[in-house]
């Protein structure tokens, strides 16, 4: 009776062992979709200077929230899964706002950057998941904007189209300290915890403002190819 105890529990074991190993294997990590919030500076735009420019406040879907000094807006819209580490996956992106306005005075007058509201700009982020935590990401835009003199909405003086790249910035599931951290949209996206999280490691708006930030959408080299203009 002992022996056939310990038959079956040598065998139980193997089955064991053999069933958890795939399981292991085919472990899954995702990024929920979502928004990042971003804070810039030193963005360089027809030769001038120009600098971030708080929204104020935003509405996700469920009402206008204060989003601290966040001047970039970029929505992935789908989840992105892999079947383990070293997976890649892409999702599409969405910029649903950008204000910026002029290090100084250009010909007497301040410029603000804001988007081409007649054009969707539109990109894609590729994911790679180095380590279930975190990993790399490459990024592209295509980014149409109206330039505008003396305020937000004051008379559009250029329009064009800017593209926008990156790649292999850094990103985890921790908020970096001080961080606008808004559940549901750039955190706790599976509404229990931040296993879901994605969270570039630069860039990343605050509350309240930081004396320094990095250039929003993780470093990326601006490229701008001018499309139309009307200058005065």
């Amino acid at each position: 009776m002992s022996k056939s105890i310990w038959q079956c529990a040598g065998f139980c074991a193997i089955v064991l062992a053999t069933w958890v190993a795939p399981q292991s294997a085919r472990a899954q990590f995702t990024v929920h979709s979502g928004y990042d919030l971003f804070s810039a500076v030193d963005a360089t735009i027809n030769g001038n200077s120009f600098v971030g420019l708080p929204i104020g406040s935003y509405n996700f879907g469920d009402g206008s929230v204060r989003i601290g000094n966040t001047d970039t807006i970029v929505q992935r819209l789908s989840d992105v899964t892999v079947s383990g580490v070293g997976g890649t996956g892409t999702t599409n992106l969405l910029l649903p706002a950008v204000q910026l306005v002029s290090a100084s005075a250009i010909n007497g007058h301040y410029e603000y950057f804001t988007l081409d509201p007649s054009q969707r700009s539109t990109g894609t982020m590729t994911i790679n998941f180095g380590s279930p935590s975190g990993g790399t990401f490459n990024s592209f835009f295509d980014v149409f904007f109206d330039i505008h003199v003396d305020s937000l909405t004051g008379t559009v003086i250029q329009n064009g189209e800017l593209q926008l790249s990156g790649s292999n910035a850094l990103w985890g599931r921790t908020p970096p300290s001080g961080a606008v951290q808004i559940p549901g949209v750039n955190t706790m996206l599976n509404g229990q915890d931040t296993s879901t999280d994605f969270w570039p490691t630069v860039g990343n708006a605050s509350t309240p403002e930081p004396a320094t930030t990095c250039l929003a959408l993780a470093g990326v080299a601006l490229a701008m190819r001018r499309r139309r203009s009307r200058r005065s």
